[in-house]
């Protein structure tokens, strides 16, 4: 994949009445993807808010499927937040996976561009 995108958020207003919501942006993990309801960070099993997290199996974009639907004009944020880490191992002399490669480069991409929203202020 290539991430050529710069965006790492996605805001919305609550149509009151629908439950599903795209985040179109290149998203690796579920986990990576933060849920925030008028400013407030919500986890899957709110109560009120609970929600579940599908990632596309292209790693393209996510679909955030709320239990009930967010009151009219809720503000909605879907973040990106990827943690600052590395996590594939190459050995030396061995072949590797080009697609471990490939997320990997993916992985530090997202991470600059979270680190460029950051020191410039993008934000909601």
């Amino acid at each position: 994949m290539i991430t050529s995108t710069n965006n790492i958020f996605e805001v919305a207003a609550a149509s009151g009445s629908d439950t599903d919501y795209t985040f179109p942006y290149p998203i690796h993990s579920k986990d990576d993807l933060k849920v925030y309801v008028n400013g407030a960070k919500k986890e899957t099993g709110d109560g009120t808010y609970g929600h579940t997290i599908t990632v596309a199996a292209n790693k393209q974009t996510a679909l955030i499927e709320f239990a009930t639907a967010p009151v009219l004009n809720d503000a909605l944020k879907f973040e990106r937040v990827l943690e600052y880490k590395q996590e594939t191992n190459l050995a030396n002399n061995s072949l590797f996976d080009a697609e471990s490669l490939e997320t990997s480069l993916d992985n530090i991409v997202m991470q600059v561009q979270q680190v460029g929203s950051s020191v410039t202020g993008r934000g909601f």
